[in-house]
């Protein structure tokens, strides 16, 4: 097989890549247990790369009084992990 058929283009940064880049805030708990970090983190976006060029930025749509943008933009991720 080819490598151009193993590799596709979509994940690879451009020169431009810095708009391809998310931004976003929040807040986070995190557990240090020595062995293992447990963390759980609350964000919002600010900026998302996916959207077109009028939508990217979300200041404008920021209402965290209504449940659908709630369920659609508030992000939560729970990790567990080594600590390095």
């Amino acid at each position: 097989m080819k490598d151009s058929l193993l590799y596709s283009t979509a994940g690879q940064l451009s020169k431009d890549f810095l708009k391809q880049i998310a931004l976003d805030a929040g807040t986070g708990l995190r557990f240090d247990l020595t062995l293992l970090i447990i963390r759980l983190d609350l964000g919002i976006p600010f900026y998302k790369p996916y959207l077109t060029s009028r939508e990217r930025w979300i200041f404008h749509d920021f209402n965290m009084g209504d449940p659908d943008w709630r369920k659609e933009n508030l992000v939560l991720n729970f990790a567990i992990g080594y600590p390095f």
